[in-house]
């Protein structure tokens, strides 16, 4: 189901101006302190456009950064950030690839810069400077208008939620579902407590204690381990990129837990894990509640619930932002293999978490 008012609900998704005079011309640069200072300097990056992000992604998959300047009458407007990898002895080009645990990536432009001509300026450039020979991009500034007539290209609407967090807590909280309102409302009459955890190593087992859970319950394997977990914890604590959140019983015992994630202007709720056998004490409302809050007072725009499991994003007074994804290949045959090799999976293997809690 697609929202309406989605585009007017979260304007800082949409930036739209087609017809746009600009030419662009496109940079290399390497993954230095220099550059990534350059990158916060001049737009807003992510956390997923973060170096602590793009580091850990590169390490855990065998990736290379991916980095370049974006600009325009020779000014730096903004910069690509992204990751090449190896498959079949061919460099393709993720920002990001499923299954590096990001949302989106893309583009990084100064304010008041617009998308309209940018990614078929940027796929022509991959295409000519590079021996990439595939490429994909989620970005939450991108639409399908935007890479009209780029040969080769694929475009996948992406069923996204997310909430504006513009409006006041008031707001926010009575644009919930009544069944979403008396659920935080029952959770804390009987006592349950959302608590903040600043030990992201302890807080790593945890999690995915719980997350195994989940998974054996749904007869599902672990899409990735928890050292993998921990790496991930250390790389964004250190920036400060993280919120940990747990639900505690009235007795102490930890019976939800969340992983938000932010920086710039947007926020993701990351992960949740919970115990089946206290489901009735609803902990997972209030956690979500709870992240919502602490994403607003750290002045985040849009707070990203993901994907997939429509009813129980819903209920949070979510809207379909309307994210899709890119994909390109260099030529029609390569664009049919990686077409088929990228295929979404079945829908018992996405969002695996928030369908079951």
């Amino acid at each position: 189901m697609r929202f309406m008012g989605a585009r007017t609900l979260i304007p800082a998704l949409r930036e739209r101006h087609r017809g746009s005079c600009y030419s662009y011309d496109f940079e290399r640069v390497p993954s230095t302190a220099r550059v990534w200072a350059e990158i916060g300097s001049i737009g807003r990056p992510n956390v997923f456009q973060t170096r602590a992000w793009v580091e850990h992604v590169a390490r855990e998959h065998a990736a290379e950064p991916f980095l370049l300047r974006v600009m325009t009458d020779g000014q730096i407007v903004g910069h690509f950030i992204g990751l090449t990898i190896r498959r079949f002895g061919q460099e393709i080009v993720g920002s990001p690839f499923r299954g590096w645990g990001a949302y989106f990536m893309g583009f990084s432009l100064a304010e008041g810069q617009v998308r309209a001509d940018l990614v078929p300026a940027f796929l022509d450039w991959v295409w000519r400077e590079t021996r990439s020979v595939f490429v994909e991009i989620v970005d939450t500034g991108i639409t399908a208008a935007d890479v009209e007539g780029c040969r080769h290209t694929r475009v996948e609407a992406l069923q996204w939620y997310a909430i504006d967090l513009a409006r006041t807590e008031d707001e926010l909280f009575a644009a919930m579902k009544s069944q979403c309102r008396n659920s935080i409302r029952k959770s804390v009459k009987v006592g349950v407590v959302v608590e903040e955890e600043t030990d992201p190593v302890g807080f790593a087992d945890e999690y995915y204690g719980q997350h195994l859970e989940v998974m054996e319950r749904l007869q599902l394997k672990p899409f990735y381990s928890v050292d993998s977990l921990r790496r991930m914890f250390e790389a964004l604590v250190v920036t400060g990129n993280i919120l940990l959140l747990r639900s505690r019983e009235p007795g102490g015992e930890s019976i939800a837990t969340g992983i938000f994630l932010f920086g710039g202007d947007s926020a993701v709720f990351w992960g949740a894990a919970s115990r089946r056998e206290f489901q009735s004490l609803r902990p997972n409302e209030p956690l979500a509640w709870h992240g919502i809050k602490a994403m607003k007072e750290r002045e985040v725009r849009t707070f990203h619930f993901g994907g997939e499991c429509d009813q129980y994003k819903e209920k949070f007074g979510t809207v379909d932002a309307g994210l899709v994804r890119i994909t390109s290949a260099r030529n029609a045959a390569l664009a049919r293999a990686f077409d088929l090799a990228t295929s979404r999976q079945d829908a018992a293997y996405r969002n695996w978490i928030l369908r079951h809690i």
